[in-house]
């Protein structure tokens, strides 16, 4: 993601800073926790004099004051404040650390030294990238500052360099004995000292620069996030908007329930009620078939059928067809009804036709069979491949399509007898499906 679509994310909401602060404060709990540690340890083994009852008081009342304002900063709801707390508390901690440190010996201690890297990664918990460099920069000046005024040897050597307002602070902190350490039997040089101060330094900008690359490259995974979110959510809508306007009335429904879970404009039509109204229902409550059975079956099987029903509209003869559909470990139909009142009524007129009739649908599946084709081909399934009564060695699969022509004749051998075959292309009312009629006339040999 480039800087221009980071910056033109959305802003953070208030909600969202003062999760990122709570996840901070825990880390300046954690933190407190880790200083109590690094002087416990080296004091428990004795090589560290200190008050340690005063360590602990003053790490708790930290602890405690840090705790006390994240909970008031919680009871406000505007960005300003908690962008303005997920920063202030951070700085006012590392000054603590900074007091916290010239108590237990400052420069004479400088195991803690190190330590001041820790606010630095813990400012990543906000994913700001600024706040890093911000922390790095207070927690440098806190650790020179200290560093050097509670180390005589440092400031003597500093005041000897000419650095301005050296000579001063010589005169107020460099009483101190040179050379002495609250470590038992240690002593660092002017020059060791300062190592080690540089040292910390340099990882505590080492650290700002990893931390702010990983908050700026956070930021821009949840920006490319919501992103993908809004455009998921823009695409949901527009499916939704083109199922809604699908021609044929269609439902979404549970398939082990048979409750709706989304219905189409023309299905809400069709029952005569808001689709939303039609949620949670099913099938067999909002229509009456003349075999529910069957209904139950063929969303189950995904079978098409054809079936009565009896709406508000009157009784009406439709074809129902189910697909499977499974999301999230959820099993659904796609159930889809088609009018095939006019079907219906060229059926019972090709029914007392001696010739064979035979209707193929777009997809090549038998749609219909008469009477006569049913004796001819022995109950053929409606659904199944139309090669099951067409299938022959004469021609290619697909010779009863017509093509580009209305109608045909032609004369072809099927399962070893002839028939003299009249192809028609009809489409029926209210639908944009063509179906190829075929018309078999046996032929005497």
């Amino acid at each position: 993601m480039t800087d221009d679509a980071v910056s033109r994310s959305p802003a953070p909401t208030a909600l969202e800073l003062k999760s990122r602060r709570r996840v901070l404060d825990g880390s300046w709990l954690l933190l407190y926790t880790c200083a109590l540690g690094v002087v416990f340890v080296p004091w428990v083994a004795g090589y560290l004099t200190v008050e340690m009852g005063l360590v602990t008081g003053s790490l708790f009342g930290a602890a405690l004051v840090h705790t006390s304002l994240g909970v008031g900063l919680d009871q406000s709801e505007s960005v300003a404040v908690q962008r303005f707390g997920a920063l202030a508390l951070p700085v006012l901690g590392t000054l603590f650390l900074g007091v916290f440190w010239i108590g237990i010996g400052g420069s004479r201690t400088l195991l803690f030294a190190p330590f001041f890297v820790l606010p630095v990664v813990a400012a990543g918990a906000t994913a700001q990238p600024s706040h890093p460099w911000l922390l790095a920069a207070v927690s440098s000046a806190v650790l020179v500052t200290v560093g050097v005024l509670t180390s005589p040897d440092l400031l003597w050597l500093v005041d000897r360099m000419g650095v301005p307002g050296a000579h001063a602070a010589w005169e107020a902190f460099g009483s101190t004995e040179r050379g002495a350490s609250v470590f038992t039997g240690t002593e660092l040089s002017a020059y060791g000292t300062a190592s080690v101060l540089f040292g910390s330094g340099f990882a505590i900008l080492a650290a700002a620069w990893a931390t702010s690359t990983t908050a700026d490259q956070a930021r821009g995974a949840h920006a490319r996030s919501l992103a993908l979110r809004q455009a998921a959510t823009q695409y949901r809508g527009l499916a939704e908007s083109v199922f809604r306007a699908a021609p044929h009335p269609s439902v979404l429904m549970e398939a082990d329930s048979g409750r709706i879970v989304w219905a189409s404009d023309s299905f809400a039509s069709l029952v005569e009620r808001d689709a939303a109204r039609c949620v949670d229902s099913s099938l067999l409550e909002l229509f009456e078939f003349t075999r529910p059975d069957r209904v139950s079956a063929a969303i189950a099987s995904g079978e098409p059928i054809r079936v009565s029903l009896r709406s508000r509209q009157g009784h009406r003869v439709v074809g129902l067809t189910a697909r499977a559909v499974e999301h999230e470990g959820v099993r659904y139909a796609y159930v889809t009804i088609t009018d095939q009142q006019a079907l219906d009524g060229l059926q019972r007129t090709l029914d007392a036709d001696p010739d064979g009739h035979v209707l193929i649908d777009h997809d090549n599946r038998i749609a219909w069979v008469n009477r006569a084709a049913r004796t001819m081909f022995g109950e053929p399934r409606i659904g199944a491949p139309a090669t099951v009564v067409l299938d022959t060695d004469e021609v290619p699969r697909g010779w009863w399509d017509p093509g580009p022509r209305s109608k045909h004749t032609r004369s072809v051998s099927i399962a070893g007898r002839d028939y003299l075959v009249q192809l028609l292309a009809v489409r029926l009312d209210g639908s944009s499906d063509r179906l190829t009629a075929v018309r078999l006339h046996p032929v005497s040999s």
